[in-house]
């Protein structure tokens, strides 16, 4: 399966107009960058699974994001306590995907943060339903490539033995989609 990924309204070809087009050939599940993005799409009737990739702890955003029905990134205990709290004032569960930072240096959890993302999955108004990280150099260094899949599937690993249900699993944007046919887990990310 697959995220279409629409953020930059749609690399310039349009957010509506390619999420329609995406649509059409069968892609039910979208990612955007930004609360915008995932308002405008709600707005013209598109009803599929967004994604926000871009984690925010701004309590105004995190509202639009929960009154969307979209799916948040969580990349620190910080923002998910935040998150709790805006689901728990709205009455309303919160979807999240953990972010994990392999190395991309963005946003996210390190690798040896695990207990600050088990801290996340017993927050009582969250729902986490996926766990991804981003490859920051697929496209020209194999070596980074496979490190920051190695850590990523590190912490799959020791989240899954600890019992926690790790929900959809992704890693590849469009480089590592091309060129990393085994890291593509439960989703891709073209």
């Amino acid at each position: 399966a697959l995220y279409g990924v629409l953020t930059g309204d749609g690399g310039g070809a349009g957010l509506t107009e390619l999420a329609r087009l995406i649509r059409d050939e069968g892609i039910s599940r979208f990612a955007v960058g930004t609360v915008e993005e995932a308002q405008a799409l709600r707005e013209a009737g598109f009803a599929e699974e967004i994604l926000m990739m871009r984690a925010t702890c701004i309590p105004e955003e995190l509202e639009v994001l929960l009154e969307q029905n979209a799916t948040a990134t969580v990349g620190s205990l910080e923002c998910a306590t935040t998150m709790d709290q805006v689901a728990e004032r709205m009455g309303k569960p919160f979807l999240c995907h953990l972010k994990i930072d392999t190395g991309m240096g963005r946003y996210g959890f390190l690798p040896d943060q695990l207990e600050d993302m088990q801290k996340v999955y017993g927050l009582p108004h969250l729902q986490v339903t996926g766990i991804y990280t981003h490859f920051h150099s697929a496209f020209s260094s194999e070596q980074d490539t496979r490190a920051q899949f190695a850590a990523f599937t590190g912490v799959l690993d020791k989240l899954g033995a600890a019992g926690y249900d790790l929900g959809t699993r992704h890693c590849c944007n469009s480089s590592a989609f091309l060129k990393y046919p085994e890291m593509y887990l439960d989703m891709v990310r073209p």
